[in-house]
């Protein structure tokens, strides 16, 4: 079980690593042996169809859930992913408030935690603590980062320099994707730093920004669509696939078989209109 903690910037929201492993894991680099990459390979750590049931904890307010609502709509209009409440899934995301921000990586088993604590209200960071748990780590873990990137490790936090490691080509699956400066799962550069003026990161690209939070790049939203093989065109993604879609939708099948109507009935189950109502 590994989760991906992300912390908060003093200027704005940035993504930090760190890891928790199971107890027989002796040290990070044999669970980085296990872990390496930038998206998930096993596909059996992808959802279903993308569709991810979720549970959200009584402890949000409406002004929160609506936060939340708003993250999740990008994904409904970007992308072929599917929140949908849950029912009886064995396997569903457990949205709650716990200390810090921080998600699994991809579908794990059982329920899972996805955390948005004090300070992690903002639909960048709760975009990308779903896109960790639809099955992505931080950009700067690729293997070609240092092409990219330069990492100043003499101002790195004291015990901190594992979470800048880099990957092999062998372990990472970039999906054929160039490095995305402007990822929303970029660190920014101040992440770890242990002088408030001093960076950890620099872009080699003059004048690229890196660690915003304030959407998906392009590229991410590529990423996404690559990885659970979705249709490109929102328009094509937003219709049923098939003929008696609206019947099934009428005797309540949407609810019942979401996995499967969510991902072929998108339009009678209402997937094509702003899906805030989940979240209320």
């Amino acid at each position: 079980m590994v989760y991906v903690k992300c912390s908060l910037g003093s200027e704005f929201p940035r993504g930090v690593l760190r890891y928790r492993w199971k107890s027989h894991l002796r040290n990070l680099s044999v669970f980085l042996k296990l872990e390496e990459r930038n998206a998930i390979r096993d596909n059996r750590m992808k959802w279903p169809h993308g569709a991810i049931p979720y549970v959200i904890a009584n402890t949000f307010d409406h002004q929160e859930r609506s936060i939340i609502a708003r993250a999740v709509e990008e994904y409904h209009k970007n992308t072929c992913i599917r929140f949908f409440p849950r029912n009886k899934e064995n396997d569903f995301v457990f949205i709650t408030r716990k200390e810090g921000c921080f998600s699994m990586i991809g579908r794990d088993g059982g329920p899972q935690l996805l955390s948005l604590g004090d300070g992690c209200m903002f639909v960048g960071i709760i975009i990308h603590e779903f896109m960790h748990a639809v099955g992505f780590w931080h950009e700067q873990s690729r293997a070609d980062r240092d092409s990219y990137v330069t990492i100043l490790w003499e101002n790195i936090q004291q015990g901190q320099t594992h979470n800048f490691a880099k990957y092999t080509d062998g372990r990472l699956h970039h999906l054929n994707e160039p490095y995305d400066y402007d990822s929303i799962m970029h660190y920014g550069p101040y992440d770890f730093t242990k002088f408030r003026n001093r960076p950890t990161i620099l872009p080699k690209q003059r004048n690229a920004l890196i660690g915003q939070r304030q959407g998906f790049s392009q590229t991410d939203v590529r990423k996404i669509n690559k990885l659970y093989q979705c249709n490109t065109s929102h328009r094509q993604m937003c219709s049923d696939s098939d003929n008696q879609c609206r019947g099934w939708a009428e005797r309540g099948e949407c609810e019942k078989n979401p996995k499967w109507m969510l991902s072929n009935c998108k339009k009678s189950c209402n997937q094509c209109r702003k899906l805030n109502f989940l979240f209320l």
